[in-house]
């Protein structure tokens, strides 16, 4: 495992006495390989209005607790955020996770 992923959920929304929303956000950084989409994923998944982009491979599928939400910095130094589609099992024990990244409107 080469690389970085942190694993997102957020909490049940709290309120400040000004009643401003306070959003508790629970981080989870575990070690992955990241790997491309096949090219026979991206186009089946198209055909249902996803847009698969990456794929983080995991060694442990016990270090993934269903996480929506996924932060990742890239070669370039930009954190992307992304949207988990699909997991899978793999016959060693680990856990593959398939993302599209998450534009400006929550998509």
């Amino acid at each position: 495992m080469d690389d970085v992923i942190r694993l997102i959920v957020y909490g049940e929304p709290t309120y400040d006495k000004y009643g401003n929303e306070i959003l508790p956000v629970e981080e989870t950084q575990v070690l992955c390989k990241v790997g491309s989409v096949s090219r026979s994923e991206f186009y089946q998944a198209g055909q249902n209005g996803l847009k698969p982009e990456i794929v983080f491979t995991l060694s442990s599928f016990m270090d993934y607790a269903g996480q929506k939400l996924i932060k990742h910095t890239d070669h370039t130094g930009k954190e992307r955020e992304y949207t988990v589609i699909r997991t899978y099992r793999t016959p060693n024990g680990g856990i593959e996770i398939t993302c599209e990244e998450r534009v400006a409107n929550g998509n």
